[in-house]
């Protein structure tokens, strides 16, 4: 049941480590340890590593790795193509966008199916791509805008959720594909039993997007 009830959290987001970088988060700068190899097979390489906030607080960040026999374009399109998500995306039982501002803006649904008795969880988002034509790659940055449309009942909103793909053309047919995500929704359970879960969930649609590419 533990499964079932965290699945959504496959989409989002230790040993000590030595060094540290500075990164925005939600506008404001956060030091951040070194990735932490977690998971290599299949294709893809996953990572984690915590961002430290000047509050005290931190966020889980995680990060998938992988080169696919792909072209630039099939990529793009299969990874802001709604109706694509629930081919490799595990417990989505809705994704659809909502509007459309221009060809490199818009904003989709995404209802994830939790079992009774806790409330199902949905997530409103914005994408925005950047192409940069000169090293033949494509940014998909995806930021939770939880307030874009009324909430449902009896569904809770996840909020502070922040995605970003970076996909890079490195040969004919061939792409370097990094995802990174990140949420500060608390955790539902210990994260002892909540995070080997979500690495697992994490890493496997990864693995299944891989192999739709390759498709």
């Amino acid at each position: 049941m533990i499964r079932s009830l965290i699945f959504f959290a496959g989409i989002l987001v230790a040993a000590p480590v030595n060094s540290k970088e500075t990164k925005v988060v939600n506008g404001k700068p956060a030091s951040s340890d070194r990735w932490e190899e977690v998971k290599n097979n299949n294709g893809v390489v996953s990572y984690v590593r915590w961002l430290h906030h000047d509050d005290g607080t931190k966020t889980r960040e995680r990060k998938g790795d992988m080169l696919v026999d792909c072209s630039l374009k099939k990529t793009v399109e299969v990874l802001t193509d709604p109706a694509e998500t629930k081919n490799w995306m595990s417990g989505v039982s809705e994704n659809y966008m909502l509007s459309k501002s221009n060809p490199s803006e818009w904003y989709t649904y995404t209802l994830y199916d939790i079992p009774w008795p806790f409330n199902n969880r949905d997530l409103v988002s914005s994408y925005a791509i950047k192409t940069n034509p000169g090293n033949k790659s494509v940014i998909i940055n995806i930021d939770s805008r939880a307030d874009h449309v009324p909430s449902k009942p009896g569904i809770e909103r996840l909020k502070d959720y922040n995605a970003t793909w970076t996909i890079t053309e490195t040969a004919p047919q061939k792409v370097h594909i990094v995802f990174s995500a990140m949420s500060n929704t608390p955790p539902m359970f210990p994260r002892y039993i909540q995070d080997p879960i979500i690495e697992k969930m994490f890493h496997n649609n990864l693995v299944r997007l891989r192999e739709l590419l390759l498709q």
